[in-house]
């Protein structure tokens, strides 16, 4: 046996911090996109043990992996005696804010469950899928969705024309409990509500929801971020912020030629073109 599955990125087109759980988990309001044009690719064979190999030197190779989790559960769950030699071809920023690592582990899930049919019910992944993190139950079925709590109440929404992005990446790392950390502000501070984001995704009126309550704090402590998004901005794009947690950012262009000029821009400037990405969102 041997199966392999792209994993995508994803951007919180929107993202606002809602409140606090008792046991100390954010809840947030957020659109998750999966990006098109970006992706890492995720091989499994069939193995005595279980195993993680990657291209990237910054993937852990060992059970810290979200991968390695993710096989364990799936063979628990299951009842399956074997394990697999998981191999990742490395493509979207490690600890960049996309998602990476919980895409892997997500899509994983997906690929064991089309390996071996009827072993596990949905239910049960999607139960398996939060315990790994709260961003990898998006990953089963990475379509544009809504979603509240600490991420993991899904609700599809209707697929548009996507959005042609371009994203700056860089090589430091941010940790999504740091930003969440060390975020200031109240609740609900973007002013949108779960019927406002829907309604302006459905009408296609999409500058208000490009937002991110946790770029507010990484922009202040990382100016060079900050640059980023300006500079995405003044060559074009509609709104420009932070993806997740960061460090990557991304501006939304309201068509690809503009985005393509903007690209040409951003490395006149000096900006490493390895650094520069052109994708699609939606």
């Amino acid at each position: 046996m041997n199966h392999r599955i792209s994993c995508p990125g994803k951007i919180n087109l929107f993202l606002d911090v809602t409140g606090k759980t008792a046991n100390g988990y954010h809840e947030i309001l957020t659109l998750f996109l999966p990006v098109h044009g970006l992706e890492d690719s995720l091989s499994i064979t069939e193995s005595e043990t279980i195993s993680v190999s990657s291209n990237h030197p910054n993937v852990p190779e060992d059970s810290s992996n979200l991968c390695w989790k993710a096989a364990e559960m799936f063979a628990q769950a299951a009842n399956l005696k074997t394990g697999w030699k998981i191999t990742i071809d490395k493509k979207l920023p490690v600890a960049g804010g996309m998602g990476g690592g919980s895409s892997n582990a997500g899509r994983l899930l997906s690929l064991l469950q089309l390996s071996y049919p009827n072993k596990v019910s949905e239910n049960k992944l999607a139960e398996m899928a939060l315990k790994i993190g709260a961003d990898v139950p998006f990953f089963l079925n990475p379509v544009p969705s809504l979603a509240c709590g600490v991420g993991e109440v899904l609700s599809p929404l209707p697929v548009k024309n996507k959005l042609p992005i371009l994203l700056i990446t860089f090589s430091f790392p941010i940790s999504a409990a740091w930003a969440y950390k060390n975020r200031t502000g109240s609740f609900n501070s973007s002013g949108l509500c779960r019927e406002d984001v829907i309604s302006s995704w459905e009408s296609r009126n999409i500058e208000p929801l490009i937002y991110n309550d946790l770029g507010i704090t990484v922009r202040k402590k990382f100016p060079i971020i900050s640059n980023a998004i300006e500079d995405l901005k003044n060559f074009g794009a509609v709104n420009a912020i932070v993806s997740g947690s960061g460090p990557t950012v991304f501006g939304v262009f309201k068509d690809e030629a503009t985005r393509d000029r903007a690209l040409e821009e951003l490395k006149n400037a000096g900006y490493p073109k390895e650094n520069l990405i052109t994708a699609f969102a939606g």
